[in-house]
């Protein structure tokens, strides 16, 4: 009660004892104690953030490794950016994120050449598909060489150009099978 009285926050849920410690940093902050106590700061040695977040309006929660702990997180941490640097072929850390982004540059060019592609395809499909519906007035057709943006655009080739029309096509699509049925 005592140490609520000095303006001490208690910033965890948690029922502390009759006797409690308090934090105090300067004139920024003081606290209640929720955490490992240690003689001296030396004693806790290599010290790494781990996280950090809102737990409530003002108040942020810093977690962290400290010791040996922080040390196999930062060498796990070292290990990841060594494998990366080696997988996009980058000189120095520091190319890393340039890497990468090309990477991602280029990723963006080459989905819409893909998608380009597969529309072409599409429409290319489609006219034999035309060709089955005016002859039989229905088709059903499955393609193992399209997705189902392939099977879209294909529908929307055959809507624009035909009135009067049964389909049913299918297509695998990442171990998925799509069914369109269009009338």
């Amino acid at each position: 009660e005592e140490a609520k009285k000095t303006g001490a926050i208690c910033l965890f849920d948690e029922k502390y004892g009759d006797v409690i410690r308090v934090v105090t940093f300067g004139d920024v902050s003081k606290e209640f104690c929720g955490g490992t106590h240690v003689k001296n700061t030396s004693s806790i040695g290599l010290f790494k953030i781990t996280s950090e977040s809102s737990i409530a309006s003002g108040v942020r929660r810093i977690e962290a490794k400290t010791g040996f702990g922080a040390y196999e997180y930062t060498t796990s941490k070292e290990n990841i950016l060594k494998e990366t640097k080696q997988i996009v072929d980058a000189k120095q850390d520091k190319d890393i994120a340039i890497k990468v982004s090309q990477l991602d540059q280029k990723n963006v060019l080459l989905t819409t050449r893909v998608l380009n592609l597969l529309n072409e395809i599409a429409e290319l499909k489609s006219e034999a598909l035309i060709s089955s519906i005016k002859e039989n007035g229905y088709v059903i057709k499955y393609f193992d060489d399209l997705n189902r943006q392939g099977l879209l655009a294909i529908n929307d080739s055959i809507k624009a150009r035909l009135d009067d029309y049964q389909m049913i096509l299918v297509c695998k699509d990442d171990g998925k099978y799509p069914v369109l049925v269009s009338i």
